[in-house]
């Protein structure tokens, strides 16, 4: 009998396990927190130590405490913010305003240190890692590049038409920028010039660069994905099936990521531009980010899907959000995750030693095959918890066998004291 319990037991543990990997949640990466903002949410952004965050949107910004998601400060104005950065030291914020302006922070004060006009909507921003260098793009075509103590710009670039993504290396000495113009534009801050121009088929809708400037990846929407190192022709492009929305670069330079349209989430090695493995999702990627070293890679979907990548093609999370995830930001670490949409900030905090699926060493091109993996779990964790019923059952008629034999024996026996010749 007791191994009849101890099998139930353990099928019932099991059922509840494979239920629990059907639907992709474990203890270990609940929701952290939520953060609810006064208004509509454009974009966040997390420090490298994520202790710190920003958030940007309609009239506000504010930096949260992003161990517990609540705000340290909130300024609020007649701006709408399309863009904000932190500092990876976290002691500095920008932000880029619809209403043609850059303003700088110090992330303990809503006071701004200054602001600073510009020729149209600033759609973009960037920092170096202490702060020290910022830059924005805006509508019109103009890169402008700052240092943090003058509200006067050392770089001012015009012509291209609407610049639609800049990046910053971690000293500020290289910034990167992608214009609906096609073109890819490098300039040294030192030196305060353009080093190269590289012209793509269609516009360059988001950039990124390594940490020490010898990497950038670019992505267009005519779906192309750009790789570069020092030299303005590129290592490699990719084709995809749809525009590329965003693109990210490990601090390291070894691993790039690029999200898009086609539900599709791509991962390259950025040495050599190859492909390492890439994901399909259930609808448009929106946004991605990646961690310094390039072992952990986030994406957020139009769909309000929110997938988190290992080294492998394969999630080993994936979280349905209530909301068109626009904004994502990992932490250098990769263990804390924050999305954005609508007007909620959502944070993760994973333990990667929970459920993790098997991965693989060597690179892979092959589609994801998450829906066919997900349909044998379910199919699984029905056959153990039919097996578990099947086993109950027959548990309890044995039982209940039992005991109506020990009834009738029990009767038999008080009946026999009150037989007439017993006397």
């Amino acid at each position: 009998m007791r191994l009849v319990h101890a099998l139930i037991f353990l099928l019932l543990l099991v059922a509840t396990h494979q239920t629990f990997l059907s639907i992709g949640s474990a203890s270990a990466n609940e929701l952290a927190w939520s953060y609810e903002a006064p208004s509509p949410v454009s974009q966040v952004s997390i420090s490298s130590d994520g202790r710190l965050a920003v958030v940007g949107g309609t009239g506000f910004v504010a930096v949260l405490d992003a161990t517990d998601g609540k705000p340290l400060w909130v300024y609020q104005g007649r701006v709408r913010i399309n863009a904000v950065t932190i500092s990876a030291d976290g002691r500095y914020a920008v932000a880029g305003a619809e209403e043609a302006q850059v303003l700088v922070f110090a992330s303990n004060s809503n006071r701004p240190l200054w602001t600073a006009s510009t020729d149209g909507p600033v759609l973009t921003t960037a920092m170096s890692r202490n702060g020290m260098y910022l830059a924005g793009g805006a509508f019109y075509g103009y890169v402008y590049l700052y240092i943090r103590n003058s509200s006067k710009p050392i770089i001012v670039h015009g012509g291209e038409q609407t610049v639609l993504g800049v990046a910053l290396s971690d000293d500020g000495g290289v910034l990167v920028a992608g214009t609906y113009t096609r073109k890819v534009m490098l300039f040294n801050s030192s030196a305060r010039n353009l080093i190269w121009s590289y012209e793509s088929n269609d516009s360059v809708r988001a950039v990124d660069i390594s940490a020490d400037g010898q990497r950038i990846i670019a992505g267009a929407n005519d779906g192309s994905v750009l790789i570069f190192g020092s030299r303005p022709e590129p290592i490699r492009v990719y084709k995809s099936g749809g525009m590329i929305r965003s693109v990210s670069i490990s601090k390291d330079g070894s691993r790039a990521l690029s999200g898009g349209l086609d539900s599709t989430v791509r991962m390259f090695d950025s040495v050599s531009g190859r492909s390492l493995w890439n994901s399909s999702s259930s609808g448009g990627i929106t946004t991605t980010s990646i961690s310094s070293n390039g072992t952990i890679a986030v994406a957020g979907s139009q769909d309000g899907k929110l997938y988190v990548f290992r080294n492998h093609q394969e999630p080993i999370r994936e979280f349905q959000e209530g909301f068109e995830v626009i904004s994502t930001a990992i932490s250098a670490s990769g263990d804390r995750i924050l999305s954005a949409g609508g007007s909620r900030v959502h944070d993760y905090e994973i333990n990667f030693s929970v459920s993790m699926p098997t991965t693989s060493s060597s690179p892979s091109t092959q589609p994801s095959n998450r829906e066919s993996n997900r349909s044998t779990s379910v199919i699984l964790t029905v056959a153990t918890l039919i097996a578990a019923i099947v086993l109950v059952s027959v548990w309890w008629m044995r039982r209940k066998r039992l005991e109506d034999h020990s009834l009738r024996q029990r009767r038999g026996r008080r009946n026999r004291k009150h037989l007439p010749w017993q006397g």
